[in-house]
């Protein structure tokens, strides 16, 4: 078997358990397959066939509408600048004029693009502008048009289901484990008389801060595979100062020496700080999340106070303690 089958076969083992053996067939579309070590239904066996009959034609598929678009966003994002025009012919009947949410997938391992997409798209089945981008070998763009709710909450908690459903997805069908940030659904291109604007830096100025920002966020909260970047805005204003400005912000909250003595030899009191934040200051779900007594907590909580001077429990100070710990985090040796 080939790369490709050997990552479906995976993928099946995984769903169905035993050893696979995947790969076209003599005839042009057509597909072959055996398993061992299990017995399947007359219905899991035509529904199998049904799959991987799709996963072929899919693959052997040379052009698909939006292809133009998905080869220039590959390339602008590889090339780390956001200042690229975008080919007027590649957004046909994209409908990129409207307003549309992004998510991130990026995968632990290698993943076949047409698998991929074979995948999400019968999950977004019902959607009529659902767009998948390979963006590098591990990273997709996944674009979304947005609800037609007028709510904001109610937009960004359909983007963040979204992104936990590709994630379950992932890790039902594939066995693949990956981490998904989710951006908030917006106008990313301006259309004027039928025309849609090709200017494209907003977007890829977007994708690289969710590119960045994914980075961070899988070490500052390693156990949690899906987040709305919405949800770290405090972040990504400190991200856009320099680091000089972030040094000299963090000793205003007192010497950077002092939080990076005391939190690199104290994890405990830096893994209760992020908790407490996480947690909105409720001590209840904090003492649940750290698996720890509730006075256990209280005695951390008078710890960090008289640490940095900074009491967690007034909410003046449990922004600044937020601040001082992104900062840390940033600047951390």
């Amino acid at each position: 078997m080939d790369k490709f089958w050997m990552q479906v076969a995976q993928g099946l083992k995984a769903q169905y358990g035993g050893e696979w053996t995947v790969g076209p067939g003599v005839d042009s579309g057509s597909t072959v397959w055996h398993a061992d070590g299990i017995t399947l239904t007359e219905e899991q066996e035509a529904a199998i066939t049904h799959v991987l009959q799709a996963v072929s034609n899919a693959r052997r598929q040379t052009s698909q509408p939006g292809d133009g678009f998905g080869q220039w966003l590959r390339r602008a994002v590889k090339s780390g600048m956001s200042n690229w025009s975008i080919p007027g012919e590649s957004l046909i009947g994209l409908g990129l004029e409207h307003p549309f949410g992004f998510i991130w997938i990026k995968s632990h391992d290698h993943l076949e693009d047409t698998i991929l997409q074979s995948l999400l798209n019968r999950y977004f089945a019902d959607f009529l502008y659902v767009h998948v981008y390979q963006i590098d070998d591990d990273e997709w763009i996944v674009l979304l048009p947005s609800t037609k709710s007028t709510r904001v909450s109610a937009m960004l908690e359909q983007m963040l289901e979204h992104a936990q459903g590709i994630h379950a997805v992932l890790l039902e069908e594939l066995g693949q484990h990956s981490f998904i940030l989710a951006e908030r659904p917006k106008r990313w291109f301006r259309s004027s008389g039928g025309d849609v604007d090709r200017d494209g830096s907003t977007l890829l100025q977007a994708i690289f801060a969710l590119k960045r920002m994914g980075q961070w966020v899988k070490q500052w909260i390693p156990e949690e595979p899906v987040h709305g970047i919405w949800a770290f805005q405090t972040e990504q204003l400190i991200m856009s100062l320099s680091a000089a400005q972030q040094v000299q912000w963090l000793n205003q909250l007192g010497a950077m020496a002092k939080w990076h003595q005391v939190l690199a030899d104290d994890e405990e009191l830096e893994q209760t700080i992020r908790v407490w934040l996480q947690s909105d200051a409720n001590s209840s779900e904090a003492s649940k999340r750290l698996f720890i007594h509730r006075n256990t907590l209280l005695y951390r909580l008078e710890k960090i106070h008289t640490q940095f001077g900074l009491d967690p429990r007034r909410l003046e100070d449990l922004m600044l303690l937020r601040i001082g710990l992104i900062l840390y985090k940033l600047h951390k040796k």
